[in-house]
């Protein structure tokens, strides 16, 4: 982005230079700028019939915003990871605690399916 600004003002600048020549009027005061040029006050405004009229500007369709900066966009994914949450904290079950088998090879098993010593 900064390279094309840099460009655009690089070119902007040759056009200027190129277009502004020292025996162009734009470089030299108006007859009445140097006639006035003594007094205290500035000169009257008057139109300059040299002034360009300006052009209509086109309308420029403006770009639309990407999905993820509109609020329905939020709105939907907070529901969404809100209804997710909400459902697995209510359907969470904790794990129970089941009694170990006790292997076949051992004769008696007490408690928790421990082997006696």
């Amino acid at each position: 982005m900064i390279i094309r600004v840099a460009v655009l003002l690089a070119a902007l600048m040759a056009w200027t230079g190129a277009t502004a020549r020292a025996d162009g009027r734009l470089l030299h005061p108006s007859q009445r700028a140097l006639a006035a040029a003594g007094d205290d006050e500035p000169p009257a405004h008057e139109d300059n019939p040299l002034k360009v009229k300006p052009q209509p500007v086109k309308a420029v369709p403006e770009e639309e915003a990407p999905v993820y900066k509109k609020w329905w966009f939020w709105a939907i994914t907070g529901a969404v990871v809100g209804g997710a949450v909400i459902f697995g904290a209510a359907t969470f079950k904790p794990a129970q605690h089941l009694p170990m088998a006790c292997p076949e090879t051992v004769v008696a098993c007490f408690g928790d399916g421990r082997p006696q010593q």
